[in-house]
């Protein structure tokens, strides 16, 4: 081979190498741009709340972008396409603990002081809301009953074993809420 076609052969190289590295570049870009994005549309809907409410940024689906979790229930995500999307709207759930980027989440309900039962769920993001894996009843008696995503009775083994269904073998991870105040808003979105 000549001097002239081996030139050809590596510059050739050379340059395919150089598009793919810079498409990767220009990916992670995209993806903290995102990040930049979603942060600044939960900061700006953060400062429209009431400062009584907390705030938790989470990773819950498997991208690079957070998901807003606000303590009235509600959970947003960042779509580039069409901004923030409401995953979930319910004043009942208390959002504690999630599989991170499994998009699984751990809430407690408590019914009220008239009941002798705290009522627990599991759920995953399911496309644009979250759907109910498992949930749960303890009874102040120390009684436990399980329930799949249809409420219907389950052992404790075949609850444990649909949570493993979506979150693995990843650990829980609990939520830090922050207070709803400007400061804690310019730190933490």
């Amino acid at each position: 081979m000549g001097k002239g076609k081996m030139f050809r052969k590596y510059a050739g190289l050379i340059g395919a190498m150089a598009l793919l590295l810079c498409a990767a570049g220009g990916m992670k870009v995209q993806a903290a741009s995102a990040k930049a994005m979603a942060k600044t549309a939960y900061n700006s809907y953060m400062a429209g709340a009431h400062s009584n409410l907390k705030f938790a940024l989470i990773y819950l689906d498997k991208d690079s972008v957070p998901e807003l979790v606000v303590s009235d229930g509600k959970i947003y995500t960042y779509k580039k396409a069409s901004g923030m999307v409401l995953l979930q709207d319910d004043y009942e759930f208390d959002y504690q603990k999630y599989y991170k980027k499994k998009g699984v989440i751990y809430s407690d309900i408590i019914p009220g002081a008239v009941l002798d039962y705290d009522v627990g769920y599991y759920q995953r993001v399911k496309g644009k809301k979250l759907a109910t894996i498992v949930s749960f009843n303890h009874y102040h008696s120390g009684k436990w009953e399980y329930f799949n995503s249809k409420y219907k009775k389950i052992n404790k083994n075949q609850f444990k074993s649909l949570i493993k269904k979506y979150a693995g073998s990843r650990k829980l991870t609990k939520i830090k809420y922050y207070q709803n105040t400007p400061a804690n808003r310019n730190k933490y979105l």
